[in-house]
C-alpha cells in the first residue's frame, strides 16, 4: 500500500492561521508581563518609602496606589462590612472593613483584617480589635464597579457579605 502525502488548502490555511494567532497571544502575554513587572517595581518602591500622613483624600489619586500612609480620623467600628469566602494562608474566612471619617469629612474604607471561621462560627460573630488612629497601611484605590450585563439589581436590605469587593454594595451598607 503506497501512501502519499498531499497537502490540502483548507488544513494548511487553518494551521497557518492558528500559528499566527498563537504567536500574537504569546507576544501579548510577554508585553503584559513586562507591564505588570514595571507596576510591581513601582509599588515596591512606594511600599519602601516613608509613610505619608493622610488627613484628607484631597490630592491623592489613582497614581498613589500602594503608597504607605498614616491615616488619622475616627474609625467607625459600629459599621462593619464582611467580605466572605476569602482565604488567607490556606484558611477560610472573611475580610473585615470599617469606614474611617477623615478630618475633611471624607471617608476612607479601612480593611481591618482577616477573620478565620469554621462551620460552627460565622465571621460576624468574631471579636474584633479596635485599632487606635493613626493607622499605618497601604493606600489602594478601587475602581468603580461595572454594571451587570444582565441588568440585575443588588438585593435590597442588609446585605453585608460579598464574594468579591462590591464597591456600590459597600457604600449602601456603610
Amino acid at each position: 500500500m503506497d501512501w502519499e502525502f498531499r497537502p490540502r488548502v483548507f488544513p494548511t490555511v487553518l494551521a497557518m492561521g492558528l500559528v499566527v494567532l498563537l504567536l500574537g497571544l504569546g507576544i501579548w502575554q510577554m508585553s503584559r508581563f513586562i507591564e505588570k513587572a514595571g507596576e510591581e517595581d513601582v509599588w515596591a518602591e512606594r511600599r519602601e518609602a516613608e509613610p505619608t500622613p493622610l488627613r484628607s483624600l484631597e490630592g491623592f489619586a489613582g497614581d498613589d496606589d500602594h503608597r504607605q500612609v498614616l491615616a488619622e480620623g475616627v474609625l467607625d467600628t459600629g459599621r462593619i462590612a464582611y467580605y466572605g469566602h476569602q482565604r488567607f494562608r490556606g484558611e477560610p474566612g472573611c475580610l473585615v472593613a470599617s469606614p474611617m471619617k477623615l478630618s475633611d469629612g471624607g471617608t476612607l474604607l479601612v480593611m481591618r483584617g482577616f477573620v478565620p471561621h469554621t462551620r460552627s462560627t460565622r465571621c460576624d460573630e468574631a471579636e474584633l480589635a479596635s485599632p487606635k488612629p493613626p493607622l499605618h497601611g497601604l493606600l489602594h484605590t478601587l475602581r468603580p464597579n461595572l454594571p451587570d450585563p444582565q441588568g440585575r439589581q443588588q438585593p435590597a436590605g442588609a446585605v453585608t457579605q460579598w464574594q468579591t469587593i462590591d464597591i456600590d454594595g459597600t457604600y449602601q451598607v456603610l
